[in-house]
């Protein structure tokens, strides 16, 4: 800091607002009055040419990664990053470059009041209680894109809350692919497969597992999912999209062949396999998901939801509709406790404030109203469609909880014996639904297991 040309107190009063999101607390913190840290603050933004004390964290903060300003007016990237609107992400620049709220409501075309109650909204998802804060998070989320660009180590020492966001093009104007690679690039590079319920996000139990093991996770949202343009994923085809945009990725990484773990998702990952074997890995699917039939078994409060979808189709995209209307942290954290009730295991995990992070922000991209993808692969699942033949694969694995409350066992291994004959299937007693926040180390265990045995 002392490029800016600050003094000795303006430094040490904007490492602390750095830190701290406040100047009452960097006061506290560095133990000075608040009166004087104001007026530090105040001084070192006008040395440094800047509006406020935002603007002087983000230039800061900036400085410390060596981002250029060019990397840091990237909506689009910010909003997938940060599982936010368009909107919110606009905001957000805004604010964090310096301009009031009457400023950035003339920017945007809308009022102040609008402003507020979406900086309000901002403050509320992420547990922030400032701008400084705020446009803290915005720098580093931008810094956390650069670094799993450009470094050799697991970028995972920033805000909890960030997606590692990157963005391919699709040829032929067919839209974007959004994807997130963690690191570290000298890693193994992995697939990691998302349900047909969230979004790529992964847990952070299994992201640092593998990492320390000395894996590189890579997560895509598939077409209608999250940020990924839709193209041409229909209700009939809904995987050929899907499986051609990771092509395009591994293409573009030189990666011949990926292991694959497979969070529900089962589906997708049988697509693959089934027209591109020689690129599909080992594969671990965890907690997959049986086709409906009219004899299965419906347990919880997910099992009234299969019933309600193979009774009615129309009711899939209903049950999306209303979800995505009406997302808050409030509404997961209700959401998780009623999904997970009768699993021991799982309601433990509920307790967890991480689990709940996790899950909001595997969710959260569903209120900006990409959820298609889901709808489609939802509605293969509750009514068939797609043809899923006998695939022969003895370097795949199903781990299935014992304590899962959404399917049986015995549905599960039926199901999936009949299409993976040559498969192991593996009924973990401790486990729920969420093996991949509470058995992190098992289901790595079993992936490394089959790559060294292939």
């Amino acid at each position: 800091m002392a490029a800016f040309g600050l003094t000795s107190l303006q430094q040490r009063t904007v490492a602390a607002v750095v830190r701290t999101g406040s100047v009452r607390r960097a006061a506290e913190q560095i133990d000075v009055s608040y009166a004087t840290a104001r007026e530090a603050m105040a001084t070192a933004a006008r040395r440094m040419h800047l509006p406020n004390t935002p603007a002087v964290v983000r230039a800061v903060v900036a400085a410390a990664f060596g981002i250029l300003p060019s990397d840091i007016d990237g909506q689009l990237q910010l909003a997938d990053m940060l599982c936010i609107s368009d909107r919110q992400a606009k905001v957000a620049l805004l604010i964090a470059s310096g301009a009031s709220r009457e400023e950035a409501a003339a920017s945007i075309g809308t009022s102040a009041a609008v402003i507020k109650k979406e900086l309000q909204t901002l403050f509320a998802t992420f547990g922030l209680q400032s701008a400084a804060e705020l446009t803290r998070l915005i720098t580093e989320s931008q810094a956390l894109r650069a670094f799993a660009r450009t470094i050799d180590n697991p970028p995972g020492f920033l805000d909890l809350s960030i997606e590692p966001s990157r963005f391919s093009v699709r040829p032929n104007g067919r839209g974007i692919i959004a994807w997130s690679d963690y690191g570290p690039r000298s890693g193994r590079p992995i697939l990691i497969v998302h349900s047909n319920w969230c979004c790529r996000a992964v847990p952070r139990p299994l992201l640092t597992v593998l990492q320390k093991r000395g894996w590189r996770p890579i997560a895509v949202d598939r077409p209608g999912f999250g940020a990924t343009s839709l193209g041409n994923a229909s209700r009939e085809d809904p995987f050929s999209q899907a499986i051609e945009d990771v092509l395009q990725l591994m293409t573009s990484l030189g990666i011949e062949k990926l292991p694959v773990i497979a969070r529900c998702g089962a589906q997708f990952v049988h697509a693959f396999k089934s027209a591109q074997p020689d690129r599909v890995g080992p594969v671990v699917l965890v907690s997959p998901t049986p086709q409906a039939d009219a004899a299965g078994k419906r347990m919880g409060v997910v099992g009234a939801f299969k019933e309600a979808f193979y009774r009615s189709p129309r009711l899939v995209e209903l049950f999306f509709r209303v979800i995505s209307a009406q997302f808050s942290f409030e509404r997961v954290v209700h959401l998780m406790r009623s999904i997970t009730r009768g699993s021991a295991v799982d309601e433990k995990l509920c307790d967890d404030p991480q689990f709940i992070r996790d899950r909001f922000r595997a969710l959260r991209p569903f209120a900006c109203g990409n959820y298609i993808g889901g709808i489609f692969e939802e509605l293969v699942i509750s009514h068939g469609g797609w043809n899923f033949e006998p695939l022969d694969c003895c370097d795949w694995i199903v781990l299935q909880g014992a304590d899962d409350p959404h399917n049986d066992v015995e549905e599960v291994t039926g199901y999936w014996s009949r299409l993976l004959p040559r498969t192991s299937m593996e009924t973990v007693d401790s486990a729920g639904r969420f093996m991949t926040s509470s058995h992190p180390e098992l289901i790595v265990e079993r992936i490394e297991r089959l790559s060294s045995a292939t």
